[in-house]
């Protein structure tokens, strides 16, 4: 018998701008529950951290949030729902998908290893490894690779999130060190990796984000704009 999470699963394809959910409803993390009149909402994880509500006064009529990135409610709650997306995540988001050829990068990279948590950490962009329970935990999880200046990494890409069609990429750069190109040479080893294992790399961003969009736009990624709230009002699967 399918479990809830493959069951819920079934409300997200493999679609750009997914991986998030998919990839948490494939590690079974949190807890699902569906049922009768309910309908699966995913407005991303910005949301909501842990639970937590980030604007409570937004979200103060919300139904109760079951774990990071999810609300399980009745259709009934989509204006709610739509209204606490768009005040906290920022709208519209972009995406964009890379197609190979990847160029080799200008700059020298390599994996990031766990003496370099203090550097990671000096970058300062926590939400890359937030649901990790360390930064060495995330560097000897996830596929990271980091660009060095003087001995210490400024620049890291890291998959975010991935549901085996698509990885969701990351990327930080130390605020002295950015414009400097190391980023796009991160992107572009990761990439290349990531195509050995048939996965797509995509990457989204704020419409208001400059520097944000202009290294994929560069790299001529496709881009594609991004729904404001995914799976609005459908029904859950028929029990099998």
């Amino acid at each position: 018998m399918a479990t809830d999470f493959e069951k819920a699963l079934e409300f997200f394809p493999p679609d750009p701008g997914l991986q998030i959910p998919r990839a948490n409803l494939v590690a079974e993390r949190g807890v699902v529950r569906l049922g009768d009149g309910w309908a699966v909402h995913s407005y991303l994880d910005d949301l909501a951290c842990g639970g937590i509500p980030k604007q409570p006064e937004v979200l103060a009529a919300m139904p109760p949030v079951d774990w990071v990135g999810f609300c399980y409610a009745g259709g009934e709650w989509e204006g709610v729902l739509r209204q606490a997306f768009n005040a906290v995540v920022g709208w519209p988001r972009i995406g964009f998908i890379g197609r190979e050829p990847f160029p080799e990068p200008e700059h020298s990279v390599r994996w990031l290893a766990p003496r370099d948590d203090k550097d990671v950490a000096e970058i300062d962009e926590p939400w890359l490894w937030k649901y990790h329970p360390s930064i060495v935990h995330f560097i000897e999880n996830e596929n990271a690779f980091g660009a060095e200046v003087g001995g210490h990494i400024r620049s890291f890409a890291a998959v975010y999130a991935e549901d085996g069609v698509y990885a969701d990429l990351g990327v930080a750069t130390h605020p002295d060190f950015r414009m400097r190109g190391l980023a796009r040479s991160c992107v572009l080893a990761l990439c290349t990796e990531l195509v050995r294992f048939e996965l797509v790399p995509f990457a989204e961003t704020g419409a208001d984000n400059v520097s944000g969009l202009h290294m994929p736009r560069s790299m001529g990624w496709e881009e594609i704009r991004l729904p404001d709230l995914y799976c609005v009002n459908r029904e859950p699967p028929a029990p099998s």
